[in-house]
């Protein structure tokens, strides 16, 4: 094998995808184009995904994950998208 591939082929053994961890719960302002800005941005400085935390029973997130994702596919580029499963705790729900 010539000596390029051999570097190529442990170069891209070597490749480190970059995430950044986004709680859902902070985004109620965003609109697809905020989602946008930040998506191109984050892209732009090499980061490859939001890790989208969600929790439950906040009503915010259906329509925050619709315009991540809208956005997300709207930017024409590989940047991905992916869940961090949370939850929502009260004080008043620990007194129960």
């Amino acid at each position: 094998m010539p000596a390029i591939l051999q570097y190529l082929t442990r170069a891209l053994a070597a490749q480190k995808n970059v995430f950044a961890h986004v709680v859902v719960g902070n985004t109620a302002a965003h609109t697809v184009d905020t989602w946008a800005r930040d998506i191109k941005l984050a892209s732009d400085k090499g980061i490859d995904a939001f890790v989208l935390n969600i929790a439950y029973p906040d009503t915010n997130i259906p329509k925050q994950v619709s315009n991540a994702f809208q956005a997300a596919e709207q930017s024409q580029t590989d940047f991905k998208l992916f869940f961090s499963f949370d939850y929502l705790v009260s004080s008043e729900s620990l007194m129960r």
